[in-house]
């Protein structure tokens, strides 16, 4: 669903790279791939070593003597700017050279799957050593490359492929929200196992924030509480110290969507800003047996409004601190 590449500071080394012509022209090719909307919706490109990847390569342009090739370095920095994810740190101490760095990229693989690991080819073979995935950025120029970057995944009915599709953005989110009418429709529901996933995915990313938005119960208040509490016991077999669950029960729920981001400081607090919206045209329950493909699909900002008629999206309607009609929550977790 989210492709993750991780563009090793020689990329953007001028000491490193073969010819000034031959660089600028791959630098324009993967410029020019990632700044397709298409693409730049579901890829992300890692900020290694708890962010410090970003101050790394952004001193290495900065001293780049060539002018034409600065500023393509520049331009292809300020693409991937706005795709970056935080990786933690692995190392013990900050990486000084190339080969610090792809082990750096190693590690964290090893930690949680990174796609692509990219250098510049005069640092490919020698890299290979302690990271024997890596690629040489003359693979960007390749179609084959992008594979599995664009469009939309058709899946099963099954909880676990289908909750795997999703496993980047569950990784690379600060808080996640899922919402659809059986989001919590029988033990191993598709929320309990996207809970569990991400406690184990999640194991050095920090915790876990859910909130699951889904269709009243016909119990009423009381069956709800006893249906909550059950859910909760559940729900905490998985939990670790700071990891929370909510629940929203709403009048009527059509939309399955699941949205993840990170937070922003407005209006004196942490508020939700949304990164990623997958639009499923149905998420799968324990029970289901059908031979039948689902579509999960990035949604981008165009996402397609309610039928709520104010044209307000899924994130606006339910997810929102702003959502005007949210019900009480009920604590799992």
């Amino acid at each position: 669903m989210l492709t993750e590449l991780a563009l090793l500071p020689s990329v953007f080394d001028a000491d490193v790279n073969a010819t000034d012509s031959e660089w600028r022209e791959l630098l324009r090719a993967c410029i020019q791939f990632l700044r397709l909307p298409s693409l730049a919706a579901s890829v992300v490109v890692s900020d290694l070593y708890d962010g410090s990847w970003r101050y790394e390569v952004e001193r290495i342009v900065n001293g780049i003597p060539e002018q034409r090739t600065r500023q393509l370095c520049k331009d292809l920095f300020r693409a991937v700017e706005k795709l970056l994810v935080r990786r933690p740190c692995n190392l013990s101490s900050y990486p000084t050279d190339e080969m610090e760095w792809a082990k750096e990229a190693f590690l964290s693989h090893a930690v949680s799957p990174i796609d692509r690991i990219v250098a510049a080819a005069g640092a490919c073979v020698k890299a290979k050593g302690v990271c024997p995935s890596i690629q040489a950025l003359r693979d960007v120029e390749n179609a084959s490359f992008w594979h599995g970057a664009f469009g939309a995944r058709s899946l099963p009915l099954d909880i676990q492929q289908q909750v795997r599709c999703v496993s980047k953005v569950i990784l690379h989110s600060d808080w996640i929200a899922l919402t659809g009418p059986h989001a919590l429709t029988g033990d191993g529901s598709f929320a309990e196992v996207l809970f569990r996933e991400a406690c184990a995915l999640r194991s050095t990313f920090g915790p876990v924030r859910l909130e699951v938005h889904t269709k009243v119960l016909d119990t009423g208040p009381e069956g709800q509480k006893s249906t909550t509490d059950y859910l909760s016991s559940r729900f905490k077999r998985f939990a670790r110290h700071g990891d929370s669950v909510e629940v929203y029960y709403w009048p009527s729920m059509l939309e399955r969507r699941l949205f993840g981001g990170t937070y922003t400081q407005r209006e004196g607090g942490d508020r939700k800003k949304k990164r990623w919206c997958v639009s499923m045209t149905h998420s799968a329950l324990p029970s289901d047996r059908r031979d039948e493909d689902v579509t999960f699909a990035i949604v981008t900002d165009g996402e397609r409004p309610t039928d709520d008629g104010r044209g307000r999206s899924a994130f606006d309607l339910f997810v929102s601190e702003n959502s005007a009609d949210k019900p009480r929550p009920y604590r799992l977790v």
